[in-house]
């Protein structure tokens, strides 16, 4: 798996690249990461179809709370609209402020 860590002071984060849908490892390697309890994850109807299952047990194991949220396959989804449904979406699930 690649990491690649974006550095912003206080506002720094990791990026986990993996390669092959290999999902072995990266709920261990978030833990490490010490990013909280709680993971949005973006995903399509087909690869949610295929991985949520398992993604969201590995992130259970843990201590990590899953949430998804899907968008089409399409080049509309890719679009300011989309962007502010799932920023809203996120909002709406972060009541404590963790997300």
């Amino acid at each position: 798996m690649k990491v690649i860590n974006v550095n912003l002071d206080k506002c720094s984060y990791s990026i986990f690249i993996s390669s092959k849908n290999r999902f072995n490892g990266l709920a261990a390697r978030l833990k490490q990461a010490n990013l909280g309890t709680d993971a949005f994850l973006i995903t399509n109807a087909r690869i949610f179809n295929l991985y949520a299952q398992d993604m969201r047990k590995q992130l259970k194991s843990a201590g990590i709370k899953a949430y998804f949220y899907k968008i089409k396959d399409s080049e509309q989804s890719k679009s300011i609209e989309e962007y502010v449904k799932a920023i809203k979406k996120l909002s709406s699930l972060d009541t404590q402020k963790r997300i």
